[in-house]
């Protein structure tokens, strides 16, 4: 399987990435993590803080591949993160890429179901994850993408 192939299936369309597209996709990052550092915050809250992060950040890698989600798509947080084998590539993502759905379950249990699921463990396992995904991710779009990547990063 590939991106491509996922564009046939109608997952993805093709994608035109831009630098202020980039450079913003890593402000809403940055905000995310920097709101799931406040320690003050409860557990639940810098956990979803630090999911929409890596989240996004995922986001990121797929839109500098050159391509997005049809709108609407069916389960698009995990088309999200599974696409990080396809964009990322490397074989950190695999066990990255299972921390970030186990995340996405326990996410949606705190969301719709009740609060308190989330553990301090929890939330400073996924904060550390999202920071060193955004850490990676910057590498990769120096290596493959530098024509995309702000100023100053």
């Amino acid at each position: 399987m590939s991106l491509q192939d996922w564009v046939r299936i109608g997952h993805l369309i093709e994608h035109r990435p831009t630098v202020a597209e980039v450079r913003s996709l890593l402000s809403v990052v940055d905000r995310e993590l920097g709101d799931a550092g406040v320690t003050s915050l409860s557990d639940d809250g810098r956990f979803m803080h630090a999911y929409e992060a890596a989240l996004v950040l995922c986001k990121l890698a797929l839109h500098a591949s050159g391509f997005e989600l049809q709108k609407r798509a069916p389960g698009h947080h995990a088309l999200w993160i599974n696409s990080l084998e396809y964009t990322l590539g490397d074989t950190n993502s695999r066990s990255l890429m299972s921390h970030l759905l186990a995340s996405s379950k326990l996410r949606h249990t705190g969301l719709y179901d009740h609060a308190g699921v989330v553990q301090k463990q929890d939330a400073d396992e996924l904060l550390t994850a999202a920071r060193q995904l955004r850490a990676d991710e910057i590498a990769w779009l120096r290596s493959k993408h530098s024509e995309l990547l702000p100023k100053g990063y």
